[in-house]
């Protein structure tokens, strides 16, 4: 468990593919989508703040801290800022409320690639060899940051570009590939849509990791 990370979860978005409802707050396994991020991540990181700019009541009486946007949403990137500005750690763990799977390792994976690497950006790079042919691809939405880039992004969005990609490309960034397996196919599968989020929970109900 890390001290010197607080653990940021997302749950600041539209939810527009969902039809404007709360992503988080979706019933998923019994619970909830963000409560299962939290249970992944609390033995991950000591310190945990969600990142909502509505319920914010809801999301309190789960027991954490919560920060909401100081500026128009801009999509996620709008919410590191957030997280940077506020933050009291050396680095700051990202993960959205809608991928309830990702690695019981993944910030203790990306923290030594951090640090052996001298970066200020570290992400997963997620391989699936399940299908017919594997995929990789960067998973820019979990990013594992130094708090010191604050000012930097505050920088790039006061421009017209938002996209997270567009504004990791631009740091001193590592990677870790997260390969499949050993890891699920669905680690860092998003859930956006009605559809996707019934299927990962049928998948999940007979699969429990």
């Amino acid at each position: 468990m890390h001290k010197e990370i607080t653990g940021f979860i997302l749950s600041g978005g539209e939810g527009s593919r969902m039809g404007g409802v709360n992503k988080g707050l979706l019933p998923y396994c019994e619970s909830t989508l963000i409560e299962h991020c939290i249970l992944r991540l609390k033995g991950q990181v000591e310190k945990i703040v969600i990142n909502a700019n509505k319920d914010i009541s809801l999301y309190k009486a789960l027991g954490y801290r919560v920060w909401s946007d100081s500026s128009p949403s801009k999509g996620p990137l709008t919410g590191f800022l957030t997280g940077l500005e506020k933050c009291g750690t050396p680095y700051l763990m990202v993960v959205p409320c809608d991928t309830p799977h990702f690695p019981l390792d993944l910030v203790a994976q990306l923290f030594n690639k951090i640090e052996q690497t001298q970066t200020d950006v570290c992400m997963p790079i997620s391989t699936d060899h399940n299908s017919t042919h594997a995929r990789t691809r960067t998973q820019p939405t979990f990013c594992l940051l130094k708090k010191n880039l604050a000012s930097n992004l505050k920088l790039f969005l006061s421009g017209a570009n938002s996209r997270v990609q567009d504004w990791t490309d631009q740091q001193k960034c590592s990677f870790v590939e997260f390969n499949s397996p050993p890891y699920p196919g669905n680690a860092f599968a998003n859930l956006n849509t009605p559809e996707e989020l019934r299927s990962s929970q049928a998948e999940a109900m007979l699969f429990r990791d």
